[in-house]
Formats: structure tokens, sequence, C-alpha cells
């Protein structure tokens, strides 16, 4: 699924996938090779794309907002990176130990 979140951001899930900073990596290829002009602009003289990328292991222990801020949070350390970069994180969520019960 991909939708627009912001001015110049999308947001892209990708279910089932664990491979979403390949598919980030050629997102940002694919925008390159167009070597669209960016004229007037003083980041670079083509558009070029910033892209961060979170795994989720359960992410049923995490809420949209959550989810959300994870994404801009790696998203915002590609751009102050130097741009045209990816940033991607793995977000694990601790196990809960079992509590064994003696009975006797």
């Amino acid at each position: 699924m991909l939708a627009r979140v912001g001015g110049e951001e999308f947001g892209v899930i990708l279910p089932n996938t664990n491979n979403g900073e390949v598919v980030a990596r050629q997102c940002r290829t694919a925008v390159e090779r167009l070597g669209i002009a960016h004229g007037g602009s003083f980041s670079g003289d083509l558009v070029t794309v910033s892209i961060g990328v979170i795994s989720l292991e359960n992410v049923a222990h995490h809420t949209t907002d959550s989810i959300y801020a994870l994404a801009d949070e790696a998203l915002y350390e590609a751009k102050s990176s130097g741009r045209n970069c990816i940033r991607a994180k793995k977000v694990t969520v601790p196990r809960t130990p079992k509590t064994l019960t003696c009975i006797g």
C-alpha cells in the first residue's frame, strides 16, 4: 500500500516482507536514474529521495502512531545524513519471560 503522508513524504507498507531495505534501494536508484532536473533547489541539481525503513517482527505490539513515528525517525536520519540515502532499522519486541509454577 502506498500513501502520501505529507507534502513530499510517502509511506509504503509491505506486509509479510523481509526485504524492505532492498525495495527502498531499488526505489532510490530508480528515481536517481530518471535524472529529473531540480531547478532552483539548494539541495542539488537533480531530484533524489531519502528513505527511512523499519522492519517490525510483531506488528501487533505497535500502534499506527508508533509505527509512523519509527519510520519518520528513520527518514529524518536519512535526510540528516546528506540526503539521497536510506536508513533502515529493525524493531524487535522483547520477549516476555514465561513464569513456571511448581505445584506440589
